[in-house]
């Protein structure tokens, strides 16, 4: 507290500076008790008053700080981030490098908290952070390592909060992926008629300089920024369990023991494991019915008092993101049109199977979304370039089926 009074009211610059170094080497054990305290506002408040290697001290000992935050501490760390957010833009790599540490460990630490990150992830941070990703901003002034970390915390934040995702479209986040992907930047919303898919080897040229874990991440965050799959049909998990696949099983054979008598039930396969599925719940039931034990009864009530909040602020969260891409849809949209192409580019150029397992999840995602009108919207780009991409997206998973067999 003594250190963090000299730096709110200095009066010497040199004993500010040791108080600033003091406090950069506390922060790496006990920085909870300098954000409890006040001392990030007091690091951060005359930044621009110290030489750039005061400067450097403060941010590092300010990222030192932001490792594991309480909640309880979030209105500090909200009044020190927009000044967080114009360091992001200083021409100082070391500096950019700090701030941007500050930035991913703050986020994590509120991974939790999707209130939190709606207050700090604002229109105007976002666009910092997407000034530091894109093309010609001052991404080339922090690390691949750091811009990574920076990526999965977007992504951390879109999963956690509907609201941060929908920014996101709002920010223009897709060209700096779509740049990242493809090597260019992708075209305008004039020419999107006439836009064309970087060529194959260009993006096996662009994503073989990147590192793996990076374009993992971007796919990742496309992922969360993407559409939810739907939770029925299909996408229903319990459709593909072992339990389903050995009921399809005895209702098929079921089904040909009746046509083999002659005595037909006239109901197809699905109908008779939708019949099958009834009375498994029906045994189940009557199995609950049975009088438990006390022990097991009061177990069973904890295990459901706890896991039916969980499944109600899951369904809500997924209800309000449906809600959000709805209200937005041509924002939706335009992001589909623009990376689905460089999505099956990326997926034929790469043999990476975790970046082609994220690339078709993200692809599934996208032609979820759309019915007929929205898909026809969505591919809207040019009739031979969808042909030609999904033709060589069949080729290229046949090729490799063949070179499996031989």
């Amino acid at each position: 507290r003594v250190l963090c009074s000299k730096l709110t009211e200095i009066q010497y610059i040199e004993l500010a500076e040791q108080a600033l170094s003091t406090l950069k080497n506390i922060s790496k054990e006990t920085g909870s008790a300098i954000v409890r305290d006040g001392g990030l506002g007091a690091m951060l408040n005359f930044l621009d008053f110290f030489s750039t290697h005061v400067q450097q001290t403060a941010l590092s000992a300010a990222a030192n700080c932001c490792r594991n935050l309480s909640p309880e501490y979030f209105p500090m760390i909200r009044d020190v981030f927009p000044m967080v957010r114009t360091v992001l833009g200083y021409p100082d790599s070391k500096l950019v490098e700090q701030a941007c540490t500050m930035v991913v460990r703050t986020l994590e630490s509120y991974r939790h908290r999707a209130d939190l990150l709606e207050q700090l992830l604002d229109p105007e941070t976002l666009l910092a952070i997407n000034n530091l990703l894109s093309p010609g901003g001052t991404s080339s002034t922090i690390s691949s390592t750091n811009y990574t970390s920076l990526v999965k915390a977007l992504g951390t934040a879109a999963r956690a909060s509907p609201t941060v995702a929908m920014s996101l479209y709002e920010a223009d986040i897709h060209s700096s992926m779509y740049y990242n992907l493809a090597g260019v930047l992708p075209s305008s919303h004039d020419e999107i008629e006439a836009a064309v898919a970087p060529a194959e080897a260009a993006i096996m040229s662009n994503i073989g300089q990147k590192p793996k874990d990076q374009i993992e991440e971007i796919l990742s965050l496309i992922c969360e920024i993407l559409p939810p799959f739907p939770t029925d049909g299909v996408f229903d998990a319990r459709n593909h369990s072992e339990r389903m696949l050995s009921r399809y099983k005895e209702a098929k054979a079921k089904l040909e023991r009746e046509t083999v008598k002659g005595n037909p039930t006239g109901k197809n396969l699905d109908e008779i494991v939708e019949a099958m599925r009834t009375r498994t719940k029906a045994n189940i039931t009557s199995t609950a019915v049975a009088e438990p034990s006390n022990s097991e009864q009061s177990s069973n009530d904890n295990l459901s008092s706890k896991a039916a909040p969980q499944k109600r602020g899951l369904a809500q969260q997924h209800k309000e993101r449906n809600d959000l891409i709805e209200a937005n849809f041509d924002i939706v949209i335009d992001f589909i049109r623009v990376l689905l192409p460089v999505l099956v580019e990326v997926y034929i150029a790469s043999a990476a199977t975790k970046i082609r397992t994220k690339v078709l999840g993200a692809i599934l995602r996208a032609i979820a979304f759309c019915n007929e009108e929205k898909l026809h919207v969505a591919l809207k780009v040019s009739p031979r370039l969808c042909q030609r991409i999904f033709i060589r997206l069949i080729a290229s998973k046949r090729s490799q089926c063949r070179w499996r067999a031989s």
